[in-house]
């Protein structure tokens, strides 16, 4: 199994659950080693995808199918030391909710009568605020999940909305679409900063959350979550955890075999259910497509708002990895291990780093 170190400007928890800090001018440096977990999917009986995750914590994650013929799915994973004070989850959405907007005439009249029930895979029902929906939905699976749970804070953050789009946008069949006005698409995240309790002992909570948004030519809105990210330390300590999260997410990737499976499933039920709407099929297999590829890229396209990372080249294998971008030098050996540091050293020099050749990396062309 590979594993990956980093060496980060902060004192992190390394394989023994201790610190291990070295020599680096007047800043704490501290080794964070991880082993790839893979999350095995039974449906399609493979592992769906895959992520660092620190030796020794809890990890759990999989995914859940939506109805056919659409068969968007939902991720989800959760990462969390052995004593659970510290961690962070993250859930990807494939369903929509559907809405008729003013223009959809005579379908769209009908289908405010079909609220609660599903439309091509999506649940019929009216749009909520994301607000709203955070009081009606989310909030209570918080309250479940951490004791004390209050919130402190709640806000939309505009420039990382953008950021969502503007990362959706690079997807041309979407672009396209688009920008021929079949189809209208806006995202809104919002932030959440709340307090909690775990064995008596206060934490902190932090939470992200997009809406997207997607009109097509008829007037029909498809729009829901798109993601959740969640986070939580001990009080004060959410600032000093964050570089870990980030490697954790930069980390993320789909397993292709699997997604090849699912797309190969997917566009069969399609093209049965859709064979005698042409137009319509087109439009939607495009709309879902686009879902599902955004699945694919999931953590790629929420690190243009959360996270700084680059495509990295394994100079061994020629494996392409999402890394953090953040640190001044990357090195690599043939085991798949990574050292990502500000510092300029050189591994092969490192009585510690021994038994390997070490190869500097660069970003993919």
């Amino acid at each position: 199994m590979k594993k990956i170190i980093v060496t980060v400007p902060l004192l992190l928890v390394s394989t023994v659950g201790c610190i291990h800090p070295v020599s680096g001018g007047d800043k704490n440096e501290g080794i964070l080693r991880l082993a790839i977990q893979p999350f095995y999917e039974p449906k399609y009986q493979d592992n769906a995808f895959s992520m660092y995750v620190p030796a020794g914590w809890e990890s759990s994650g999989g995914i859940t199918f939506g109805p056919a013929p659409v068969l968007a799915y939902n991720l989800f994973c959760e990462v969390s030391d052995q004593a659970g004070k510290k961690g962070m989850y993250f859930t990807q959405f494939g369903e929509n909710y559907i809405w008729p907007t003013e223009r959809a005439g005579a379908l769209g009249q009908m289908m405010t009568g079909m609220q609660g029930q599903n439309y091509y895979g999506s649940v019929v029902r009216p749009i909520e605020s994301p607000t709203d929906y955070y009081e009606n939905n989310i909030h209570p699976i918080n309250l479940k999940r951490f004791n004390d749970f209050r919130i402190s804070d709640i806000r939309q953050n505009p420039e990382k909305s953008n950021n969502l789009y503007q990362s959706a946008m690079r997807d041309p069949e979407l672009a396209m679409l688009v920008s021929a006005g079949f189809a209208q698409l806006s995202y809104e995240l919002i932030e959440v900063d709340a307090t909690a309790t775990k064995d008596g002992e206060p934490i902190d909570v932090h939470l992200e959350y997009a809406f997207q948004y997607m009109i097509d030519q008829k007037g029909f809105m498809k729009w829901g979550l798109s993601v959740i990210y969640g986070s939580w330390a001990k009080s004060g300590a959410l600032p000093e955890c964050e570089p870990m999260w980030r490697v954790l997410l930069a980390s993320f990737q789909y397993n292709p075999a699997w997604l090849v499976k699912v797309e190969r499933h997917r566009a069969e039920l399609a093209r049965i259910a859709f064979d005698e709407l042409e137009y319509n099929r087109k439009v939607a297999e495009s709309i879902y497509r686009n879902k599902e590829a955004s699945l694919e890229t999931a953590m790629k396209n929420y690190s243009e708002a959360f996270r700084e990372i680059s495509d990295y080249k394994d100079p061994f294998s020629g494996e392409v990895r999402m890394l953090q971008n953040t640190y001044d030098h990357i090195w690599m050996n043939s085991s798949g291990e990574v050292i990502m540091t500000d510092l300029s050293v050189n591994p092969n020099e490192e009585p510690g780093y021994k038994g390997h050749e070490w190869r500097k990396v660069t970003t993919r062309p």
